[in-house]
């Protein structure tokens, strides 16, 4: 014969299944985080990757996906969300500055930046900024005094 039981005692056994199922699964993520501290040991015994570096993930395209399509729910062609684009600069750009003030004759990296600084060029270290952008252009020299001239 089949045996009846009241709503309350199913409820309590759901109780106690549930908190079973929680216990079990919280031991399980405790093993795994121990699993992956032994597999970060023997890695690095073994001269692989060190301690407390996590795995690579595969990202990219899904299979199948051509190229220029974006991922899924975002339109082609968009970028990551919450990305800000570069302001605008009206005006010449910072070598541009720089070539108008060396022309009259050689300045020093100092002097340039607080001019630049002045006329609205935004940098935390725009000395340093000055400095690399004169080593990429072919028609400036940076000399030993650390004056910017003309070549």
């Amino acid at each position: 014969m089949p045996r009846f039981s009241s709503l309350k005692h199913l409820a309590a056994q759901m109780r106690s299944l549930e908190s079973r199922i929680d216990g079990l699964q919280r031991r399980r993520a405790s093993l795994l985080a121990e699993a992956d501290d032994v597999d970060d040991q023997i890695a690095a015994l073994r001269g692989g990757r060190g301690p407390g570096r996590p795995r690579k993930r595969r990202g990219g395209r899904g299979p199948g996906r051509p190229p220029g399509k974006g991922k899924p729910g975002r339109p082609p062609g968009k970028g990551k969300p919450g990305r800000r684009k570069a302001a605008k600069r009206k005006g010449p750009g910072l070598t541009d500055f720089i070539r108008a003030k060396v022309k009259k004759g050689p300045k020093s990296v100092a002097r340039l930046a607080t001019a630049a600084e002045k006329k609205g060029y935004h940098s935390a270290n725009l000395s340093q900024v000055i400095r690399l952008m004169v080593g990429k252009a072919s028609d400036l020299t940076r000399r030993e005094d650390d004056t910017i001239a003309a070549k």
